[in-house]
């Protein structure tokens, strides 16, 4: 008699659905298409680490406060460790003669 969702606990189930989208992503690494057993999934994640991709840690700025002109952050095929901030423009109203509000920036 085949097992249902009702004969195993719920918790079985997560684990069984989160081989299945480790063995996806596998698969997708590795360009393979067949089903896998799982220390078959083990020995394609350790061959992956070994010669995947190494990248370079980024060590630019993390925090960055907004300019009128174009800033690039280097980031491109570099390890980060941390979010980049980016800061909100600096902005300040004060009332005016007709008044309104002036917006100063």
């Amino acid at each position: 008699m085949a097992n249902t969702k009702k004969d195993l606990p719920d918790s079985f189930w997560l684990l069984v659905d989160r081989l299945k989208e480790i063995a996806n992503a596998t698969r997708y690494k590795t360009e393979g298409t067949e089903l896998m057993r799982l220390d078959k999934i083990d020995d394609e994640i350790m061959s992956i680490e070994q010669s995947g991709e190494q990248h370079e840690d980024y060590k630019g700025p993390t925090v960055v406060t907004p300019k009128f002109v174009e800033t690039v952050l280097e980031t491109q095929d570099k390890a980060l460790d941390k979010d980049i901030t980016v800061k909100p423009i600096e902005v300040i109203t004060v009332s005016n003669q007709g008044g309104g509000n002036t917006l100063i920036i």
